[in-house]
C-alpha cells in the first residue's frame, strides 16, 4: 500500500486545539490520484493548489470522506486532546520532537496490520537532518514489524493527494471532539468511517514515550 502522512494542530500547550498525525493508505494510488483530481476540480481547486481541511467548506469535506469510504482507504488517527487534558488536569511534559514521536506511534500501529510500500510525509518536519532522522526511525520501525521494505519521502502537500487527504481527515477528526463542530452529514460520515475495520482511531490525554 501507498501512504501519506500529515498533522493537525500545533505541538504546543499554548493553544487548546487537538494535535496529532493522520496516515491514509491506498492499494491503487493511480486510481486514487485520479479520483482526487476529479474531486478537486469539482471543488474549484486550481492546478497547483490543494484541498485543505480548515479552508474547505463542509460540502468538500463531506465529498472527501465519501471518497475515502468508497475507496476503502486505510486510515489512522492519533489525537492529543489538550483541552480535555487541561480539564482533567492531566498535564504532561511535551517532548521537543512531539511531531516525530506521535507519528512514529501511529505508524507502529498501522504497519502491524498493513504492508506499506511507500510513505510520503508532509514537510512539517523541516530540515534535511530532521527528515533523515525521522526516515531512519520509520524504516527501523517497519523493519521490526514487516519483512517488506518501505520507501519514505517528503513532499509539499499540494503535490500529494495522500497528504491532502490525511490533512482533511485529521482536521475532521480534531473538529469532531467539539460538540456541534461538524455538520450533521459530516458527523454521520465520520462516525461511519471510524467504525470501519481498516480505520485506527485513538484519542489520548497524556503523552508517554
Amino acid at each position: 500500500m501507498h501512504a501519506g502522512l500529515d498533522w493537525t494542530g500545533t505541538p504546543s500547550l499554548n493553544e487548546p486545539h487537538p494535535y496529532g498525525p493522520c496516515l491514509v493508505a491506498v492499494g491503487d494510488k493511480t486510481s486514487f490520484d485520479e479520483a482526487w483530481s476529479f474531486l478537486a476540480q469539482e471543488a474549484g481547486v486550481e492546478r497547483g493548489e490543494e484541498i485543505k481541511g480548515h479552508k474547505s467548506p463542509p460540502r468538500v469535506l463531506e465529498n472527501v470522506l465519501r471518497l475515502v469510504i468508497a475507496s476503502e482507504v486505510c486510515v489512522g488517527v492519533l489525537l492529543l486532546d489538550k483541552s480535555e487534558a487541561f480539564r482533567i488536569r492531566a498535564i504532561w511534559p511535551l517532548p521537543a520532537n512531539l511531531r516525530q514521536q506521535t507519528a512514529l506511534g501511529l505508524i507502529e500501529e498501522m504497519v502491524q496490520n498493513h504492508v506499506l510500500q511507500s510513505l510520503v510525509c508532509d514537510e512539517d518536519i523541516r530540515g534535511k537532518r530532521e527528515q533523515q532522522q525521522f526516515r531512519t526511525a520509520v524504516l527501523r520501525c517497519n523493519a521490526q514489524l514487516q519483512t517488506a521494505k518501505m520507501k519514505v519521502g517528503f513532499r509539499r502537500s499540494e503535490k500529494s493527494s495522500l497528504i491532502q487527504c490525511a490533512d482533511v481527515i485529521a482536521y475532521v477528526a480534531a473538529r469532531s471532539l467539539r460538540e456541534n463542530a461538524l455538520t450533521p452529514e459530516l458527523e454521520k460520515l465520520w462516525r461511519y468511517l471510524k467504525k470501519q475495520p481498516q480505520t485506527y482511531y485513538r484519542v489520548i490525554y497524556k503523552w508517554e514515550e
